[in-house]
């Protein structure tokens, strides 16, 4: 079975090229900011979750991408970093935390953290430019599954004429036994009476 990397389609993205995001907090001025920062930078496809299980009920709208805070009460960061690898591997997790403890990130980015941003006067530089190397990773898909198929095409049509050529030879072949059966029993029957 041919397994290919989920490759955001049309509907994911709007005509503005604007993907799915998720932004997830439980500190209301740090979502909205992050929100603002978001819309300027032209994404405008932004839903927010202000606790990580809320995120997890609304995973089956397909983000993209997901920024989410590290200390989250219920459930923390790193748990729903777990969660949200287990319902589609292939959506870009990155974490934008106050923690700066190095193991907290270390395990972020082991458990399949795109990348780690620290809260703070870089934080909108840092996701103006995660967004751009996520967008250029998709568009880089992209291109790879059209040449992907586009090299496939001609083993797929000379697969497809092979089936019907055996198809063809196995139809002409059943065809002449029958021909042949019928004839001979036709000729026995006839030689008969």
């Amino acid at each position: 079975m041919l397994m290919v990397a989920a490759i955001p389609n049309s509907n994911d993205m709007n005509a503005t090229s604007s993907p799915k995001i998720f932004l997830v907090d439980d500190d209301q001025f740090s979502i909205e900011l992050n929100r603002q920062h978001l819309k300027n930078l032209g994404y405008s496809n932004v839903s927010v979750f202000t606790d990580g299980q809320t995120c997890l009920n609304h995973l089956v709208e397909q983000p993209v991408v997901v920024f989410v805070d590290y200390n989250m009460e219920e459930m923390d960061g790193l748990t729903l970093l777990k969660k949200i690898k287990r319902f589609d591997p292939h959506i870009f997790t990155v974490f934008v935390s106050g923690q700066e403890q190095m193991e907290v990130a270390v395990d972020a980015l082991k458990f399949g953290a795109f990348d780690y941003i620290i809260k703070g006067e870089q934080s909108e530089t840092r996701i103006a430019a995660v967004m751009a190397k996520i967008m250029h990773i998709i568009a880089e898909l992209k291109q790879q599954h059209k040449k992907g198929w586009r090299r496939f095409l001609p083993v797929l049509s000379i697969v497809t004429l092979l089936i019907v050529s055996i198809m063809g030879t196995g139809l002409q072949l059943t065809q002449h036994v029958a021909k042949r059966s019928i004839h001979k029993r036709g000729s026995e029957c006839f030689c008969e009476e």
